[in-house]
């Protein structure tokens, strides 16, 4: 089902609605002058079906938004300091019955996962309808996740609001590995390569407040816990080490590891909640911020070992033959 819009002399066919979804990479304390910057574009064009959520890993912020075509209202944002790069993926909601749930009650929720798949292109070359009934059969069995179709290098995107790490760990991660094609009776991977984020909604950071992850469903686990990558002045690092892992409450005398090259050490978050993870990164970020250059935090846990799934092609780019 889909229609077209037309802006500027220019036609978009898209499905309705349309959802774009902006990753952001920020210079080291601009996170939160980024985010203003944005809330202050879409409050004065009354645009209120939009999420923001701080990531872990590669990106600092995530935007999602909602509309009902691909205009191009952020190119009118002008000038945002403080932005290194940035990726957006334009997006459709794929499948019937996920566009009630798609809304701002839903996305409220205090966590999101987000998966970005990329399909092998032998499947892409012979067409899509056994990706499309896998995928559907996906969906009736996990109904909360929502799947969007996306143009450019990827092709899927998976979504999954919820309101605990445990969630996210037990019922998005375990799953999404497990979509799989049917082809003689055997269950065939076809995902080349997938890239999975983790958000906080920024509804619990301003004001900084992360108390709804603090519960038994938010405590670290060997499934899921994070590790804490710090880039510091070598003169301040025993210092740095000390009361990051004082105010991280770890016990462990073996918790910080030592790392060449951009950062400078790696403390792995073994014991407590997400909520005290977050909010007290916050502050210590906010207080030793003339001693730290950069942090990167990595979620880790144990490696998932679902059911094998058979190899279904070989790629071999750079063959030379010879004469």
């Amino acid at each position: 089902m889909s229609k077209r819009y037309k802006t500027n002399q220019q036609v978009d066919l898209i499905g309705n609605p349309s959802i774009r979804i902006l990753l952001l990479k920020t210079v080291t304390g601009f996170e939160k002058k980024v985010y203003k910057k944005f809330e202050s574009f879409f409050q004065e064009n009354q645009i209120t079906d939009w999420w923001a959520y701080k990531l872990f890993g590669e990106y600092d912020l995530c935007i999602v938004l909602k509309k009902s075509s691909l205009a191009r209202e952020l190119s009118y944002a002008g000038t945002i300091e403080g932005i290194i790069y940035s990726t957006e993926l334009l997006c459709y909601l794929w499948g019937k019955n996920q566009e009630g749930n798609f809304n701002k009650t839903y996305f409220d929720k205090p966590l999101v996962s987000i998966s970005i798949i990329k399909i092998k292109p032998p499947y892409i070359k012979e067409g899509n309808q056994y990706i499309e009934n896998a995928l559907a059969e996906f969906l009736e069995k996990f109904p909360d996740i929502f799947c969007l179709g996306s143009f450019g290098w990827n092709e899927v995107v998976l979504i999954y609001p919820s309101d605990s790490f445990k969630e996210i760990a037990d019922y998005f991660l375990d799953n999404i590995l497990t979509i799989h094609l049917k082809e003689n009776r055997k269950r065939v991977g076809f995902f080349l390569k997938t890239f999975t984020l983790v958000g906080i909604n920024y509804n619990c950071l301003i004001p900084l407040d992360c108390s709804i992850l603090k519960n038994d469903d938010n405590r670290f686990s060997e499934k899921l816990y994070p590790s804490l990558s710090i880039s510091c002045r070598p003169s301040e690092m025993e210092t740095i080490s000390r009361i990051l892992k004082e105010k991280m409450k770890q016990q462990n005398p073996d918790t910080r590891k030592m790392s060449l090259g951009t950062f400078d050490f790696i403390m792995d978050i073994r014991e407590g909640q997400w909520g005290d993870f977050i909010e007290n990164l916050i502050k210590f970020r906010e207080k030793y911020e003339d001693s730290i250059f950069k942090t990167f935090v990595q979620l880790s846990g144990e490696l998932y070992n679902p059911m094998p799934l058979k190899r279904a092609w070989s790629f071999e780019p750079f063959v030379i033959n010879e004469v």
